[in-house]
């Protein structure tokens, strides 16, 4: 008892029903479409810092650990010079050539934003030590890693400082 439609092997070749239609997409479907991508696409782009926070916040705190490195490197330099002329620098420009090739860059603030103190007056020395220095970020360059202003400090007697320890 085998009914004759399910033998064929080309059922839709003798089957009364109707043939089913395929959905059609028109042209104002596609341009519907289109506008939404667009429209997401650019609301993701404006609104980018809403979706990747930690990216943005470790290119903040990429910032920082280079212009530590860059006060670590000059303070060495000082300490370089001082070594071998018995006394301080005048100035953070007599380490060049000698001991820096450059004066570097803080890469957050784009320029060259190093202040350097030397002396028994200078910065935070409260022992009058003559030998004393400091080298300081000026400004506020590191806001956005919410760093006070003029830090980070290379200090003479302490070393790197990210925050006020005086």
């Amino acid at each position: 008892m085998t009914d004759a439609h399910q033998l064929d092997p080309f059922p839709s070749l003798t089957s009364t029903e109707p043939p089913r239609q395929r959905p059609r997409i028109s042209i104002f479907h596609c341009l519907v479409l289109i506008a939404g991508l667009v429209l997401g696409v650019g609301l993701a782009w404006w609104n980018a810092d809403l979706f990747v926070p930690e990216y943005l916040e470790g290119r903040r705190a990429g910032g920082v650990s280079s212009c530590a490195a860059n006060l670590t490197r000059i303070g060495i330099a000082i300490e370089a010079y001082s070594e071998e002329h018995g006394k301080l620098p005048e100035s953070q420009y007599d380490l060049v050539p000698d001991y820096l090739k450059k004066l570097p860059d803080c890469p957050s603030a784009h320029r060259m934003s190093y202040r350097t103190s030397f002396g028994p007056y200078a910065g935070n020395n409260k022992s009058a030590d003559p030998h004393y220095f400091l080298v300081e970020c000026c400004g506020e360059n590191h806001k956005g890693a919410l760093m006070a202003p003029d830090f980070p400090t290379y200090d003479s007697n302490v070393g790197l400082m990210f925050e006020r320890g005086w």
